[in-house]
């Protein structure tokens, strides 16, 4: 944190690799010869074994900036970029991720600052970008089952038929609001107005019936915008002489959702 006069300045760098395996074997049998002998091998009938084995790795970099000057104007800003193995050859690296965010903290204004009502005011809003990566394995390879077709050994695709295209899934999020107390804090409340534009969402989708509708894919299946309105209001009331305390809060949303595009 650096402070010149009124300017206050917080610069953080992100530099992050994880790697996570996870690797399972196991096996079953029934009716031991003897209670003394709990190996599996000791078993009088055949057992079974399976097992898998799990890998993906993350990469990330990034930069974070926050300012205010004199507590009153704030402004934080930052950009990052992410890669995951999960995702497609051509697309382990995501598009650059930043957001923009900025306050305006009025009380501390001379034109606020002695008043008897407010208490608070603070207008604010945000833009960015952002990604989302919570996905499954193997979603973008082509992976094939092992097995047995009589007493012959075999291989057939696995239900999930991967896509090497895969990409990942971005939202634009944009925020505007303002946060109030008044009364000496009695009464406290918030309204923010959002939209979120997801696009490429993941989707997964049922292959062509000239293979007969037995594997799935997922896709990037488009564009999807989500708006609306929010409200929250708090009232807090305290009679110390006769041991009432009590508190009033309402919350609503108006919400409009809007698929924009589906499937390539």
């Amino acid at each position: 944190v650096t402070s010149l006069g009124n300017h206050n300045f917080d610069i953080l760098g992100l530099l992050e690799y994880a790697e996570f395996k996870n690797d399972l074997i196991n096996l079953q049998g029934r009716n031991f010869s003897s209670p003394g002998l709990s190996e599996a091998s000791n078993t009088s009938a055949p057992f079974s074994t399976g097992g898998f084995d799990q890998l993906f790795k993350t990469f990330s970099y990034g930069a974070f900036l926050s300012y205010d000057y004199d507590r009153k104007y704030l402004l934080t800003a930052s950009v990052r970029q992410d890669a995951d193995s999960r995702f497609g050859k051509n697309n382990v690296y995501s598009e650059p991720f930043w957001s923009v965010s900025a306050a305006w903290n009025l009380t501390s204004e001379g034109f606020l600052k002695d008043n008897n009502f407010i208490n608070s005011l603070k207008l604010r809003g945000s833009i960015g970008v952002r990604g989302y990566n919570n996905i499954d394995l193997n979603l973008n390879n082509i992976l094939l089952n092992g097995g047995t077709y009589g007493n012959n050994p075999s291989l057939a695709p696995n239900v999930v038929y991967g896509n090497p295209d895969l990409k990942w899934e971005t939202t634009k999020s944009q925020n505007y609001g303002v946060e109030f107390s008044v009364l000496k804090r009695r009464i406290s409340g918030t309204i923010d107005y959002f939209i979120d534009v997801k696009k490429d969402f993941i989707l997964n989708v049922p292959n062509a019936s000239s293979e007969g509708g037995a594997y799935t894919t997922n896709i990037n299946a488009g564009k999807l915008t989500n708006k609306g309105f929010e409200f929250r209001m708090n009232e807090e009331e305290k009679k110390s002489k006769n041991g009432l305390n009590w508190a009033l809060r309402a919350n609503t949303s108006i919400l409009e959702y809007k698929l924009n595009k589906l499937l390539p």
